[in-house]
């Protein structure tokens, strides 16, 4: 090998290194926009996050009072077997803990979650929440329902 072609070798591999660092930082920075946006969302859908005047919160409000009944909605202490409209799932603990947080954002009145947070507050790398639920299609159906681009709630 002739040192002209060492050299564009070795240029070549400088190049590529410096492409695959700049493409790891863009790919921190897509993740830190995800979570600040997931956590600005979960303020805004916290109780008391929305101003009162605002399409959002009338809708809402409009919703919770169209609310079903708990009893549409059962789960063990663990979330592991769900119930909802009479249909029982077993779930992985992984998917558990999806519900459970969905449920708990329904029980406070603000159903929508955005995926992003879920997949952070469940220490989850995947990049799709219905990933999670690939092993089990009908409960993400029967469970899940998606709301907005990056948003879902318990489908009650």
């Amino acid at each position: 090998m002739s040192a002209k072609q060492r050299t564009q070798m070795k240029e070549n591999n400088d190049r590529l290194a410096r492409e695959k660092d700049d493409l790891a930082a863009l790919k921190e920075l897509r993740d830190t926009i995800h979570k600040k946006a997931s956590e600005a969302l979960w303020v805004l859908m916290s109780p008391g996050g929305v101003p009162k005047d605002d399409k959002y919160s009338k809708r809402a409000t409009s919703e919770k009072a169209q609310r079903p009944a708990a009893s549409d909605f059962r789960h063990s202490e663990d979330y592991m077997v769900v119930t909802i409209h009479g249909q029982e799932f077993r779930l992985t603990s992984v998917q558990a803990q999806v519900i459970e947080l969905l449920h708990q954002a329904y029980e406070k009145g603000q159903p929508d979650l955005g995926s992003a947070l879920i997949l952070e507050k469940i220490e989850r790398k995947s990049s799709r929440l219905r990933d999670i639920f690939r092993s089990r299609p009908s409960a993400w159906k029967a469970l899940v329902r998606i709301t907005g681009r990056g948003l879902v709630r318990l489908n009650l």
